[in-house]
């Protein structure tokens, strides 16, 4: 529940996906996880959200619970997708190399 240039996202991050660089095989590498970006508006409101079970989120406004993918699954607003805003998950050791004036966001 953050403001970024101007637009208010939510960044949703789960457990559950395995980093390709730790093993031979993925399934046995480190834990990552993954990660979703939105824009936090529909309809012309603002929503807040707030973790739910591992890979759910639900907005405080209509209690809709939200997947990862930004989709509502239960509640009111079950069925409408939130914006993605396109962001990457990029190892900061190589990125910093190419864009070291990158502001983090925390």
């Amino acid at each position: 529940n953050e403001q970024l240039s101007g637009i208010p996202v939510a960044v949703f991050w789960s457990a559950g996906t395995a980093s390709a660089l730790d093993d031979q095989e993925i399934a046995k590498g480190r834990d990552v996880g993954a990660t979703g970006v939105f824009d936090r508006r529909l309809d012309g409101k603002t929503l807040i959200f707030e973790p739910a079970e591992p890979g759910r989120f639900k907005d405080r406004q209509t209690n809709t619970t939200w997947s990862l993918l930004g989709r509502g699954l239960e509640g009111p607003l079950a069925g409408r997708r939130l914006t993605p805003i396109p962001h990457g998950n990029h190892f900061w050791f190589a990125w910093g190399v190419f864009r070291p004036d990158t502001r983090l966001a925390r």
